[in-house]
Order: C-alpha cells, then sequence, then structure tokens
C-alpha cells in the first residue's frame, strides 16, 4: 500500500506537469507526417507550434525556427514551452518546427531527413503563412549536430543557426560565411568543449561569422544562460532580415535592411575574461585575436558576457564610491571591493590625469594590506619616482608620470576580469 501511494502520487505529479506546460502557452501545437525511405523512418512525424497571434495578412509570412532536440527526440516537447521556446515564439511571431527523426543518421541531411524536413515545411505551408526560405535552426546535443549540418547543407536557406554540445560539425566552407552561426557548450562536457573550440577557430579561419561561449562547470546539459544567449542570437538575426518576410506595411513597422553580407561587429568579447567592450576600443583591440569574439549587437552582447566598460567604470570609481559610503580614506589610501574582490589602493601626493596603476599580486590567500606591506610599497613620491624595500635596503623605480600602487586579493575568474580592467586601462 505505501509503494502503491508513492507511485500514485507520482504519476498524478507528472499529469499535473503536463497540463501545466500544455496550459502554458495557447499556441496550437499538431504534426504533420511524410514518407521517407529511411528504413528506421518510413512516416516520421514533425511536430510544429503557431503562434498565439498568428492571422493572415496580404504580404506577411511567418519566421520558421525548426529545432533539433536530443538524440531520438520526439518532437512535441521541443515545440512545447518546456525550454521556454513557446514563449519567445509567441514574443516575436515565429512558427516552431520539430522533426521527430529517430536514429538512420537523421543529423545528416543530404542523406533523407533534409528533403523529409523541406516536404514537411511545404505541406505547413498549404495551412499558414510560413516563409520556408529563410529559416532558424537550434539544436542540442545531438540535435545541434542536425542544427549546424542542415544550415551547412542548404545556407540559401538558412539565416542563422545555434549549436550546443555539439559532437559533429560540417567543414568549414566560404560558402557559409553569409550564415551566421552560434556554437556554446559546458566546459564540463570536456571531449564536446573541445570539438566546439576546435570547429569555430577553423570556421573563422576561413571566414565564416561565428560567435563562440563556453559555460563554466557545466556538464553535457543545457545551462538557462546557453538558452537566453541563442535567444537574444536569434532574435537579433530575425530582426535584421525581417525584409524577408513581406512588405513592411504588412508587418506595421519598416524593416531593417540587409545587403546580403554580414556587417561588422559592434562589440567585441574577450573569451577567457567574460567581458565585451565597444569595437574600436583600446580594450577590445589589445585582445589577442584568438580570445576575440565578434558580438553582433548590445542585446547579443549582454547575453553573452558582461560589461567590460561597466566594470572597469567601478574599479576606478570604487575607492569614490568606498569614501562616499562612510569608508575613510586615510594616507592617500582606501579599500573597495569589486564583484567580491578586495582592492587596497594607495594614491602618490603627484597623482595626475595619466597616472599608471601598479597591480600587485600577494600570495595565496593573501589580503590586499598584507600585499602592500610585504612588498614594501611604502608610498610614492612627486615626480613618478618610488622606492620599495629590497632585501633590507631601498630601490628606486620611476614610472610614467605618478603611480596608484594597488593590492587585491583576487577570487577566481571575478578577480581576473576585475584586475584585466585596470591593467586595460593603464596601459591606454
Amino acid at each position: 500500500m505505501y509503494t502503491w501511494s508513492i507511485i500514485g502520487f507520482v504519476s498524478i505529479a507528472w499529469c499535473f506537469v503536463c497540463i501545466s506546460h500544455s496550459s502554458a502557452s495557447t499556441g496550437e501545437v499538431t504534426r504533420v507526417t511524410v514518407r521517407t525511405r529511411a528504413k528506421g523512418n518510413p512516416n516520421p512525424s514533425i511536430w510544429y507550434r503557431v503562434p498565439c497571434d498568428y492571422q493572415r495578412v496580404p504580404g506577411r509570412r511567418w519566421r520558421t525556427l525548426v529545432i533539433f532536440g536530443g538524440r531520438n527526440c520526439g518532437g512535441s516537447n521541443e515545440v512545447s514551452n518546456v525550454l521556454g521556446w513557446a514563449n519567445w515564439a509567441d514574443k516575436y511571431g515565429v512558427f516552431l518546427v520539430a522533426p521527430g527523426f529517430k536514429d538512420d543518421r537523421y543529423w545528416d541531411p543530404a542523406a533523407w531527413s533534409g528533403k523529409a524536413l523541406l516536404s514537411a515545411l511545404a505541406e505547413i505551408r498549404k495551412s499558414y503563412d510560413i516563409d520556408t526560405e529563410h529559416l532558424l535552426y537550434y539544436g542540442y546535443s545531438a540535435g545541434s549536430q542536425a542544427a549546424n549540418l542542415f544550415a551547412a547543407w542548404r545556407p540559401d536557406l538558412c539565416r542563422a543557426w545555434v549549436s550546443h554540445a555539439c559532437g559533429v560539425f560540417h567543414t568549414p566552407s566560404m560558402k557559409m560565411r553569409n550564415t551566421p552561426g552560434l556554437v556554446t557548450c559546458g566546459d564540463a562536457d570536456t571531449a564536446r568543449d573541445i570539438l566546439s573550440r576546435n570547429f569555430v577557430a577553423r570556421a573563422r579561419a576561413v571566414g565564416q561569422s561565428v560567435v563562440w561561449k563556453s559555460f563554466p562547470n557545466h556538464p553535457h546539459d543545457v545551462p538557462p544562460g546557453s538558452l537566453a544567449l541563442a535567444r537574444a542570437f536569434l532574435t537579433h538575426y530575425d530582426a535584421v532580415n525581417r525584409g524577408d518576410l513581406g512588405n513592411a506595411a504588412a508587418w506595421g513597422h519598416a524593416a531593417l535592411p540587409f545587403d546580403g553580407a554580414m556587417p561588422d561587429a559592434p562589440f567585441v568579447g574577450d573569451d577567457p575574461d567574460g567581458t565585451y567592450w565597444p569595437a574600436g576600443s583600446a580594450e577590445a583591440l589589445s585582445i589577442p585575436p584568438e580570445d576575440r569574439v565578434p558580438l553582433p549587437s548590445r542585446a547579443v552582447a549582454e547575453a553573452w558576457g558582461k560589461d567590460g566598460v561597466a566594470r572597469l567604470a567601478a574599479v576606478v570609481d570604487g575607492g569614490s564610491s568606498a569614501a562616499g559610503q562612510g569608508q575613510a580614506v586615510q594616507s592617500g589610501k582606501w579599500s573597495f571591493a569589486v564583484d567580491g574582490v578586495d582592492f587596497v589602493c594607495r594614491v602618490p601626493a603627484a597623482s595626475m590625469p595619466e597616472s599608471r596603476v601598479a597591480v600587485l599580486f600577494g600570495g595565496r590567500g593573501w589580503s590586499a594590506e598584507r600585499t602592500l606591506s610585504a612588498f614594501g610599497f611604502d608610498g610614492v613620491g612627486a615626480g613618478g619616482r618610488g622606492r620599495r624595500s629590497v632585501n633590507g635596503g631601498t630601490e628606486n623605480w620611476r614610472t610614467c608620470g605618478a603611480a596608484s600602487v594597488c593590492a587585491c586579493m583576487c577570487a577566481g575568474a571575478s578577480g581576473d576580469t576585475a584586475v584585466r580592467s585596470c591593467l586595460r586601462r593603464a596601459e591606454g
């Protein structure tokens, strides 16, 4: 009886969850079937979801996002709101389509699945005004293989693609240079993370536009941040290609222009650092080529990482903020924190706008105060000349202008980000 009660409770809970998913979105979810010659897929189902505000308007077509779930997924969950795509689709007026292919190397569209998908889209188009010539693709795990392989199979039919936790990629080619992609992976999904990084490097080498993002400490899963980034990325390329979907009057607003060439990215991300900077800034130009991540819009940049300009301002203004909060600044020295990283800064009497910053790193677990004391930095005088203790004696050192001596106690990547921000501005 006790065992039965547990099973009954679980069954009721499962039914409740299913009902809640269905009621979370009022968009219609249904399917079409197609015939193929694949042994395990004679009549696969392709599920699709109609946006809540769908209506036929002369001259207007509706964007289509094809979602490939994990290996051998059924397709119905992918077009429902399990991962939040239904809410996004309703907001931007997008049809969701998810194939229910099984095995038979379905991720390789050239074999049979590509034709099957196009047949299904043509069937859906008989009932709804969907655009089938400028598709968006999203996939995770085995589905991520399909997302990028389908895009490469017919790049003329793809506006943008996203692959998360991918194990198989297409061969980079110039024919994909105007078909932007986003590749993401958890760094604890080690083999796929390495494959993804290698693909991105090879793709960029031949001129493909690929955004890359690794998610720390995530295994083979789908981090919420990867979904947020995917949606920002696909939203951007839906918007800049809105002209695909008919005349401006049919949509009620002007379509953004697109001339067939990828525009320059307005922001650049620093891969190891996790911060982004305005393209052309000194900080962006200082990022090594292998670490540069072109980001096509501010919305994509914000979903990708943290604003380097804002974090740098927080570091630069930290002392003023600390003083404003009642923390005394004594003897030309103040303490403050940025993103959990403690800083102690000593300012010379001759500090000028062009003053440089010397950043000191102490031993493991050292406080910032201990670092200043142990290294013997007992002040910086006028004229840019300072003094520090060396083996019981003293040694003069010169900087370009006066120097502020800043010691920090770093805590992981956030500390690295804050310090690198300081150094970049100082070098500028």
